[in-house]
Formats: C-alpha cells, structure tokens, sequence
C-alpha cells in the first residue's frame, strides 16, 4: 500500500518565494523546499492494482496547463484554532476545472472520497500545533504575497511516507497536460 496524493510540483523560484516569509511561529512546522506543491485530490492508502488503474484513468488528461500566480495567505482553522498557514493562488477556476476531470476519470474506481471537504486550490506553508492568533496575524502580514504568472504544465501523482523530519514526497508519475510535451514517468514506476 502506498499513500497517495495528485498535485502540481512547483517552479524553484516560487518555491523561494514562498520560503522566503517564513518567520519564528508559534507551533508551526514550515515545509521544507521538497515538500511545497499545489494538492489536487488525496487518494489515501492505495495497492498497486488501484495505483495501475489511477495511471490508466489519468492518462491523457485534456485539461488545459492553466496560468496562475501566488495571491495572498491565510489559514485553516480560524483565528482561535488554525492548523495550517497556507499560500492562495489566483485565478483558481482553471484549478478546479482540472481537479473536475481529474474526480471524472477516477469515480469509476470507487476509491475512498477525498478527506478535505471541498478544494480551496492552495500551497500548505506551515502546518501548526497548538497555535494562536498569531498564526492568522502572520498570514494578515503576509496578505499581499504575489508572483508573476507561471504555467502548471503536468499532474503528478506522488507517495507520501512519514520520515522524521516530516513527510517525505516522491513523484511516482506526471501526467503531461494540454500545451505541454510529453513527460516521461519517473525511473523505476
């Protein structure tokens, strides 16, 4: 069984861009540099026969390679109880339009129902454990966070298994999308 999850990788430099607001938070375990990506759907614990038929059903993904860029911050859980420091991004209907195809082309395996309720397209920065307000006066701060457009041209399907210093992410798979060439499967899947 591998633990799974769809999501697109990051260029480097909005990955510097995003690290760059780190700052000393209270409870908060930012993401390191190979851990920040956009999740699409979490597909949980999966076996390999499951995992043959995710790659067969996503293969040839129509949606088009959208353009957004990083808009403002916020988190998860409001002001008294926030568990996650996240980056928005903008525009996100073309997000949610892959994420739709994407949830089309996978109802026919009756995997288990994605755990977050609803898709708010974002970037996880920081998870947070016994947080406070400060966690939402951070993200208040860092309101104005912009980038300039870039293109999200392939899905990847990742695993994810716990190490110590956090989840560790592997991409199993890129699924290209249109306006995009073609994109090898990674060594070894």
């Amino acid at each position: 069984m591998s633990r799974l999850f769809l999501a697109f990788e990051l260029p480097e430099h909005i990955k510097q861009r995003l690290l760059d607001i780190r700052e000393p938070l209270r409870g908060a375990r930012w993401q390191r540099a190979d851990q920040l990506h956009l999740t699409l759907r979490f597909l949980g614990d999966v076996d390999d026969t499951a995992t043959l038929q995710i790659l067969e059903s996503l293969s040839g993904l129509r949606s088009a390679a959208p353009e957004i860029r990083l808009h403002g911050t916020g988190c998860f859980g409001g002001s008294h109880r926030p568990f996650a420091f996240w980056a928005g991004v903008a525009p996100e209907l073309p997000l949610v339009q892959v994420r739709e195809e994407i949830d089309s082309r996978l109802v026919p395996l009756a995997l288990a129902p994605d755990r977050h309720a609803g898709f708010k397209p974002h970037v996880t920065l920081a998870r947070i454990r016994g947080g406070d307000a400060s966690a939402v006066r951070c993200a208040e701060r860092h309101a104005g966070l912009t980038s300039e457009p870039f293109t999200l041209d392939a899905v990847s399907l990742f695993s994810s298994q716990q190490g110590l210093q956090g989840s560790i992410y592997s991409v199993l798979h890129r699924f290209p999308l249109s306006g995009s060439g073609n994109i090898a499967p990674e060594p070894g899947c």
